[in-house]
């Protein structure tokens, strides 16, 4: 291994940690942010062949990218929490295929809030709602945190969002 080859490793390893450090940053900064998820840096070595001179067997190391650090218990979070805003009424969750096409849902998980008063139009899935009628936020976020976006992005949804934080707050 040359002098040259050695530091084109050692950059490749520097420049890799500090994408890492980036990650890490993005952790701190958003730690406090309803919703986020945490990430950490993987990384991989990069060989000969995909380093641009293939006249080198190794040629240092990458960050592959951040994976998302999913805790566990979060949708029984959710459901505990809907639970509670449902009130003592026996209910469960499902996930309704139909649901893609009826209120146009692209990703799972989505939440969806359907405006009161809101009337149905015959589709594929049985019943459809006009654009209009319905908001929608798609992630692996909470309960509180899909209303308050809701409340706080969608102002014809405000009255609807605002009544069922205040009852999965514990109010009336």
């Amino acid at each position: 291994m040359s002098i040259l080859t050695s530091l084109f490793t050692g950059a490749s390893g520097l420049g890799a940690h500090g994408d890492a450090i980036g990650v890490v940053g993005d952790n701190i900064a958003n730690s406090s942010t309803v919703g986020f998820r945490a990430a950490r840096a993987s990384f991989a070595d990069v060989l000969g062949g995909s380093a641009p001179s293939t006249q080198r067997y190794g040629a240092g190391v990458r960050m592959t990218g951040p994976q998302t650090r999913f805790t566990q218990g979060s949708l029984q979070q959710t459901v505990a929490r809907a639970q509670r805003l449902i009130g003592q009424r026996q209910v469960s969750f499902q996930i309704d295929p139909q649901a893609f096409d009826r209120f146009g849902v692209s990703v799972a998980p989505t939440f969806v809030l359907l405006k009161s008063g809101s009337t149905a139009t015959p589709c594929a899935a049985g019943a459809c709602f006009a654009a209009s009628s319905f908001a929608l936020v798609a992630g692996d976020v909470s309960l509180d945190y899909a209303l308050e976006f809701f409340r706080r992005s969608a102002p014809a949804f405000r009255r609807e969002a605002t009544g069922l934080l205040s009852k999965l707050k514990g109010g009336t």
